[in-house]
C-alpha cells in the first residue's frame, strides 16, 4: 500500500511542501546497520545496502540531514513513489557525479603500479556513494574503461572504481576493504564489507563473491530508478 510521506516541516501550506520537496535526496547507507531504523524510514533494498531519503537543510557552513519517515507530522502530500521519484530526481541533478584519480583526492603522487584507480563521489564529496547507482552513469564509465568494474565501497560519501584485470581478485579487494573500514573509517560511515561489480552485459551493480560470479541480490537497477524520473 502506498503510504503518504509526511515531515516536521512546521505549518502544512503548499508553498512550504514545495519548498520542503526541493530538499529530499538519496543516501546510501548498510542495510544491516540500519534494519532497526529502516521499518520507521521510507528506503529501497539495493543488495546489501539501503537507499534511504533526507531533508538538507543548510546551518551557516553545516549541512544538516534528517531522515524521512513515515510518522505524520506536516503532511507533503505525497505518495512514496512520489516521493522517491522527487528524491532521487533532486539528487542527481543538484549532487552531481564526479570522478577523478585517487591521486587527485589524496594530493599527493601514489606509486604507479599500472592499476588505474578512480574516486566516484558527487561534487561535495559528501554522501556520494550513492553516486553508484545514478541512471546510466556506470554504463558510461565501464564503456569509457572499456571493461568491466569493481566497485569498492570506501564509505558513505564516495566509492573507488577499479577497471577488471586479470591480475585483481575479489578477495583481494574485499580483504583491503576490511582492513581500512576496520583502521581508517568512522564506524557509522561504514558503507560496506563486501565489494560489487558492474557487468557491462548486464547492465547491473552486484556483490562480488570472489569467484568469478555474481550474487546479484539487488531488487531494483539504474533502469528502473530511470523509469521514475
Amino acid at each position: 500500500m502506498n503510504k503518504t510521506i509526511s515531515h516536521s516541516v512546521g505549518k502544512s501550506s503548499s508553498s512550504v511542501s514545495d519548498r520542503v520537496c526541493e530538499e529530499i535526496y538519496c543516501e546510501a547507507v548498510n542495510y544491516e546497520r540500519f534494519k532497526p531504523d529502516l521499518k520507521n524510514l521510507l528506503h529501497e533494498r539495493y543488495s546489501d545496502l539501503a537507499v534511504i531519503y533526507y531533508l538538507e537543510k543548510n546551518s551557516g557552513d553545516r549541512i544538516l540531514t534528517e531522515p524521512l519517515t513515515y510518522e505524520p507530522a506536516a503532511e507533503l502530500g505525497k505518495s512514496e513513489e512520489e516521493i522517491r521519484s522527487l528524491a532521487w530526481k533532486n539528487t542527481i541533478l543538484k549532487k552531481r557525479a564526479v570522478m577523478m584519480p585517487l591521486s587527485e583526492v589524496l594530493r599527493e603522487e601514489l606509486e604507479d603500479d599500472g592499476t588505474p584507480l578512480f574516486v566516484l563521489t558527487n561534487e561535495k564529496m559528501y554522501l556520494g556513494a550513492v553516486t553508484m547507482y545514478y541512471p546510466d552513469l556506470m554504463d558510461l564509465i565501464a564503456d569509457k574503461l572499456d571493461s568491466d568494474l569493481y566497485i569498492i565501497p570506501s564509505s558513505i560519501h564516495e566509492c573507488l572504481i577499479l577497471p577488471e584485470q586479470e591480475d585483481i581478485y575479489g578477495e583481494d579487494l574485499r580483504k583491503l576493504v576490511r582492513t581500512v573500514n576496520d583502521t581508517e573509517v568512522a564506524d557509522d560511515e561504514i558503507l560496506s564489507y563486501n565489494i560489487y561489480k558492474y557487468s557491462r552485459a548486464g547492465r547491473s551493480v552486484a556483490i562480488d563473491n570472489g569467484q568469478n560470479a555474481m550474487l546479484s541480490l539487488s531488487t531494483d537497477r539504474p533502469e528502473d530508478v530511470r523509469q521514475r524520473l
